[in-house]
């Protein structure tokens, strides 16, 4: 399922993505949602809450990391480095979520790209690759492949 990108605001987008991610995602406990700000959702049940941030990298940025060329294939380590910069600002988010006495945060990071462009094959060896975070569990989600990875469990 590729959400609809001509809807206009920022909350009906990352409405969208968590819908996907709902979908893909079999971990989610059940609960209320709500969508908030920092994080941007809350899944909140009786004696549970989770909050569930959401991020993007772009394809611009992995070819930024790339030497600013256009490689035909992207390498695991390449998409990695990438991600680093992402990691280390949701981290600092992370904390300040504290407050709001959640049992658990998760961070989806959604990977924004062309669906012609690259070959993204390495994106299956990402599974369970242990990424360093704050966040209880960390996922990637492929919008245009509708595939969800689990970087962090």
């Amino acid at each position: 399922m590729i959400p609809n990108f001509r809807i206009k605001s920022k909350q009906e987008v990352e409405r969208a993505y968590f819908d996907q991610f709902r979908q893909l995602c079999n971990d989610i406990p059940h609960g209320k949602i709500i969508q908030s700000e920092s994080p941007d959702f809350i899944i909140r049940s009786r004696h549970f809450s989770l909050g569930v941030e959401i991020t993007r990298i772009y394809q611009e940025k992995i070819i930024e990391v790339y030497s600013g060329t256009l490689p035909s294939k992207i390498s695991k380590v390449v998409f990695l480095s990438a991600l680093l910069p992402i990691l280390e600002k949701k981290e600092s988010k992370r904390l300040r979520y504290q407050t709001k006495r959640m049992n658990a945060n998760w961070l989806l990071i959604v990977f924004v790209r062309e669906p012609e462009n690259l070959a993204y094959d390495f994106l299956k060896e990402l599974d369970n690759t242990s990424v360093e975070s704050g966040f209880e569990k960390v996922f990637l989600l492929d919008v245009i492949a509708n595939q969800l990875i689990e970087l962090k469990s």
